[in-house]
């Protein structure tokens, strides 16, 4: 290499190959391998000299992801050695990625220009230190965690110095709360007074050789800050030298206060022994979780055994859990597996066949990877307080599903539970909110009772019973309440110490007794007779209506026998009627009774009911509804009087009659119908009326009346009936929506009028103006053709007034022969011989060029086209012509205030459509389904400014009809109207 000395070169290489320390020599910036003794290679890499001249990626692919790379760049480029410490290297050894752990530097090499040319590589393997201390750093934590779970803290005594070293649970048992060292004087002082020459005794005492060195003594401690009275159990040992001197002293301490206290209570040694045991805690237990290997204490075994052994395997406990409880364990590890701690009770069988239940805590300890490797925990037998939750449990599920109010409180008043019932009463959302003063329970007017009535009473007697009105909570509700509350009291000292109530809401109970009073007064005041009778036939109650109906003695405590009521022929049926009842249960039917009173009969209907014990379900009487047949009576025989009235008046009627349901089907026709057809009355009903219309007019007749029908509106047509002989006859068809009082629709009732001989008297009409449009056309022809003759004479002599007078009348001519050709054209389209010579043509072409032509007719008017896409059309183009003419001189006529129309034309659901939109006067909503007939003209108060005979919508309409087409007209009274037709598309 150019930046160093071939002899330089070969001192180095000879030093780092006789180096038992890993050294490595990376030339340049791609840290080619260029020197690497065996110990790198080797013992390191794991690898052979191929990698001699390879780059350390090729050499070491498995470093790709660590940050080595990296880092030997920068010292590179920086010139800035890197020294680490103890850092993790994943390096593949007999081709397994395995972890390892270095101290290793990175040196750069520099040239005399203090350019880097290389980097030296040295590293020391302490993987084994890195393991070894993890492994007592883990010891420590486990000790740690028995230590903490047996509340158990460790102390120190620096035996030269005179000085106490102590852990912070130590410390806390001892009061103090900064230092860690402290005085063995110190100490010394915050023993209680009673126990502080009893310590120090001990403490000397295992400072000779002769005791052992052991140390266990039990003492009270007055706390250096917090002046709190603590019972502590030392344990400890002096460790002594060859010479019998001691040179440490240590062990630990644990808070036995509650056991003290507890023992204290109890007075008995058997009980201070169990609660010691108690107070230490429960089993402990270690699991090795890689091995499945279990260490753990005798009290432990016990607690699942009922045994102290330590024989005992994993599988020897697992195999003692109720199977019940097995999946709740199960789940309880699996939750664990997550957070990392354990906590589930279970039942287990003991070795003599008892059910006892524990609790097990737990926490997982991890390695460095996060897997868990150790399991510590403790147990212990909450058999005791698991049967007491239990007892408890079914107790409280018993008050909380109380209909009742149920409370506690303590001897103030002030409440310390209230089950749900309660809370729902009051109006409260949560226990929470219901713990209240019970002054704050009652209407204000009675928080006074409390004190001055209740308290006193219930400290004489130890009970209270009585009538109350509480308050709800929410709303401010008065409730009427019977309470109950009975007296705690200290069975030592005889003091009270609280009250338990029971509430019942009487609100249930007066509503009823409100519904009873309003059940007694509908009975009373019932149109019907109501009885109740017992097994002897005795009439034991008889409402008001009954006395009144079938009579009843004045005299008080008179029972009369239900036979007393009958007529002598009648007894056997009324025998009959009570077997049915004790048989059934019930009888219904019709009975003759007689009044007690005037003899006379009564016809009734009868509803009687068994009536049975509520306790013994037998039979004690029935109760019986009798309804007074007669006003029914009277009622079915005037109807019937009503109903041969109608008849007689609906034959004598010169007008067919009719009657529709709700649903459109005729329920009744008269006998005029059944006349003018032949057929049975019975072959109209429903839709069969349809039957006697003739072909040509069904459809239609069909179809307007649906239409009014389904639109609740005034029903009107002219259709030709055909009777069983072949005759026709014309008739006008009317009939008005019929309504309940509640405005329910119940049909239709309607008439039908013969205009037979009206419609012949039309025809013969028709035929006349036929004929006399006929005959007017030709002279009126002659007429036009002088009239054009002599205005072109007077225009060429230049007399301006006589040729205005001609062109005037050329102009009325031409009115006279449209009203001829709509008169012909009505008459043609009345007889079936209206002509069309169908073809196809272009529908918007024709459009715009009658809206040209239209356009020079009026100055006033700007007539707008907006044509889409039409096509071609098949019919006959001069009769669409005159429909599309009619509909625009229409428009410019009735819109006379306006100066806009609109045509418009397109194509929509395969129809071809053309609609004229004016802003002129309006049709009302009442008349534009008219403006289609003959002779119509829309009425009011402008009626004289709009001439016309009101035929070109009737000809426009019969045009399109017959083309197969449609035409409508929207409208707005005062704003306009658009007349539309559609017609079909050539396909």
């Amino acid at each position: 290499m150019e930046h160093f000395s071939a002899t330089d070169a070969d001192v180095l290489h000879a030093l780092i190959q006789e180096s038992p320390t890993p050294t490595g020599l990376y030339v340049g910036l791609e840290m080619r391998i260029h020197l690497a003794n065996k110990a790198m290679i080797q013992n390191t890499w794991g690898k052979d000299e191929s990698v001699l001249g390879k780059t350390i990626r090729e050499a070491l692919p498995e470093l790709e992801g660590q940050p080595f790379h990296q880092l030997l760049h920068d010292v590179y480029t920086t010139g800035v050695a890197y020294e680490a410490r103890e850092d993790l290297v994943k390096l593949e050894v007999d081709g397994q990625l395995q972890e390892f752990y270095y101290n290793f530097t990175y040196k750069p090499l520099k040239n005399k220009d203090g350019k880097v040319w290389g980097i030296l590589n040295t590293a020391t393997n302490v993987t084994d230190l890195v393991m070894a201390r993890r492994r007592a750093d883990e010891a420590e934590e486990r000790l740690a965690y028995a230590l903490n779970a047996a509340n158990v803290g460790t102390w120190d005594l620096d035996i030269p110095n005179n000085k106490v070293t102590w852990d912070q649970l130590t410390k806390q048992f001892y009061g103090f709360s900064q230092s860690d060292v402290v005085p063995y004087e110190e100490v010394l002082k915050h023993i209680h007074p009673e126990d502080r020459r009893q310590v120090d005794i001990a403490v000397h005492l295992a400072l000779t050789p002769q005791s052992g060195g052991v140390y266990d003594i039990k003492f009270r401690t007055v706390g250096a800050d917090d002046q709190k009275l603590r019972w502590l159990h030392c344990t400890g040992k002096v460790y002594f030298n060859e010479n019998n001197e001691p040179y440490r002293f240590s062990g630990i301490a644990q808070d036995i206060t509650n056991a003290v206290q507890a023992d204290v209570k109890v007075q008995s040694a058997e009980q201070m022994t169990q609660l010691a045991v108690e107070a230490v805690g429960a089993g402990t237990f270690i699991i090795d979780l890689v091995s499945d290997a279990m260490t753990y204490t005798p009290l432990f075994a016990k607690t699942f055994t009922g045994m102290e052994r330590t024989d005992y395997t994993r599988k020897d406990f697992i195999g003692r859990i109720h199977p019940e409880d097995r999946m709740t364990r199960h789940q309880a590890y699996e939750t664990a597996a997550k957070t990392g701690k354990l906590r589930y009770e279970a039942r287990f069988i003991w070795d003599d066949g008892t059910v006892h239940w524990a609790r097990t805590v737990g926490t997982y300890i991890f390695d460095e990877n996060k897997k868990a490797i150790l399991l510590l925990g403790i147990a212990y037998d909450i058999t005791a307080e698991a049967e007491a939750k239990e007892e408890q449990q079914k107790l409280l599920w018993l008050i909380d599903n109380s209909n009742d109010f149920i409370a506690l409180s303590d001897w103030s008043g002030k409440l310390t539970y209230l089950n749900k019932s309660g809370q729902q009463m009051m109006g409260f959302s949560s226990m929470e909110a219901a713990l209240l003063q019970n002054t704050e329970y009652v209407m204000p007017e009675e928080a006074h009772r409390i004190q001055e009535e209740i308290n006193p009473i219930l400290l004489k007697k130890g009970r209270w019973s009585g009538y109350i009105n509480y308050r709800n909570h929410a709303t401010g509700e008065r409730i009427p309440v019977y309470v109950t509350t009975l007296l705690f009291k200290d069975t030592t000292t005889g003091q009270p110490l609280g009250r338990a109530s029971v509430v019942r809401d009487l609100r249930p109970e007066m509503k009823a007794k409100e519904e009873q009073q309003k059940l007694i007064s509908i009975v009373e005041n019932s149109f019907d007779c109501i009885a109740i009778i017992n097994m002897e036939g005795d009439i034991t109650y008889l409402n008001q209506k009954g006395k009144e109906m079938i009579g009843y003695p004045q005299q008080p405590n008179v029972l009369l026998n239900a036979g007393d009521y009958y007529f002598e022929e009648d007894r056997q049926q009324g025998t009959a009627a009570f077997e049915t009842i004790v048989q059934h249960g019930h009888y219904e039917g019709h009975q003759r009774y007689r009044n007690l009173n005037t003899g006379a009969e009564i016809y009734a209907f009868v509803h009687a009911t068994r009536i049975n014990d509520a306790i013994t379900g037998e039979m004690t009487g029935f109760s019986v509804v009798i309804r007074d047949l007669g006003p029914e009576i009277a009622s079915q025989k005037a109807l019937r009087d009503s109903e041969a009235l109608f008849r007689g008046i609906t034959t004598a009627s010169p007008a067919a009659l009719w009657m529709a349901d709700q649903q459109g089907s005729i329920n009744y026709v008269n006998q005029i119908w059944v006349d003018w057809t032949g057929r049975d009355m019975a072959q109209h009903l429903g839709t069969g009326w349809l039957e006697s219309v003739t072909s040509d007019d069904v459809e239609q007749t069909r179809k307007r009346f649906m239409s009014d029908f389904t639109e609740r509106r005034f029903h009107e047509s002219q259709f030709r009936i055909k009777h069983t002989s072949g005759s026709n006859r014309w008739v006008v068809c009317t009939g008005n929506p019929q309504y309940r009082e509640d405005g329910t629709f119940t049909g239709y009732i309607g008439a039908c009028v013969d205009i037979t001989e009206q419609k012949q008297l039309q025809q013969q009409k028709d035929e006349f103006i036929g004929i006399a449009s006929h005959e007017l056309k030709t002279p009126v022809t002659s007429i036009k053709a002088y009239t054009q003759v002599l205005e072109a004479m007077f225009r060429k002599e230049g007399d301006a007034r006589k040729t205005a007078m001609l062109s005037k009348m050329n102009n009325q001519i031409d009115r006279l022969t449209n009203l001829i050709g709509d008169l012909l054209d009505v008459t043609k389209i009345q007889s079936g011989r209206l002509q069309f010579n169908d073809d196809y043509f272009d529908f918007n072409q024709l459009v715009a060029e009658l809206v040209e032509d239209l356009q020079r007719t009026t100055d006033r008017h700007e007539l707008t086209l907006q044509l889409d896409t039409a096509g071609s059309v098949y019919a006959d183009k001069d009769r669409i012509s005159q429909v599309i003419t009619n509909l625009i001189t229409n428009a410019i006529k009735y819109s006379p205030g306006a100066n806009k129309i609109i045509i418009t034309s397109g194509i929509k659901d395969n129809e071809v459509l053309l609609c004229v939109e004016d802003f002129g006067i309006g049709i009302s909503a009442d008349k534009k389904d008219r403006v289609f007939e003959q002779f119509y003209r829309v009425s009011g108060d402008k009626q004289h400014t709009f001439p016309g005979l009101g035929l070109g919508l009737y000809i426009s309409s019969e045009i399109i009809k017959r083309e197969g087409g449609r035409i409508w007209v929207n409208s707005i009274e005062g704003e306009g109207s658009t007349f539309c037709f559609a017609l079909p598309v050539v396909k």
